[in-house]
């Protein structure tokens, strides 16, 4: 059984508390603390923890702006890729349910899609 460093733990605190902080809707400091990690874990060559800092800076971007949508794919597409290398878990999934056409840029709908919210509910359109 490998031990766990004080830089691994310390990353793997930061990290939780970088994803306690995304739950409470605090994205700025979520983000510095997973920026920080990412660095911490590059720096000690901790790929697991790059991957893992990668999926919440990921997750961060997601729920930011709308304009953060690529960033959040890239984010979470270099999470996989590491993630797959070492065969880390859980396989098969990509990326979170509905991110790739939450966060790609907007598609012409096709028919049968719905109509936006707006006429949906009778609102003028913006």
């Amino acid at each position: 059984m490998q031990q766990t460093t004080t830089v691994e733990r310390d990353a793997l605190s930061r990290l939780g508390l970088a994803e306690a902080r995304l739950l409470r809707g605090q994205l700025e400091e979520a983000r510095a603390l997973a920026e920080q990690t990412l660095a911490l874990a590059t720096e000690h060559h901790e790929r697991g923890n790059q991957a893992y800092a990668l999926r919440v800076l990921g997750e961060i971007a997601a729920r930011g702006l709308p304009s953060e949508g690529a960033q959040a794919l890239d984010h979470y597409r270099q999470a996989l890729a590491l993630a797959d290398e070492l065969g880390m878990r859980p396989p098969g999934r990509a990326l979170p349910p509905g991110a790739e056409q939450r966060l790609s840029p907007r598609r012409p709908t096709s028919r049968g899609a719905r109509a936006p919210r707006s006429r949906r509910h009778g609102l003028p359109r913006a």
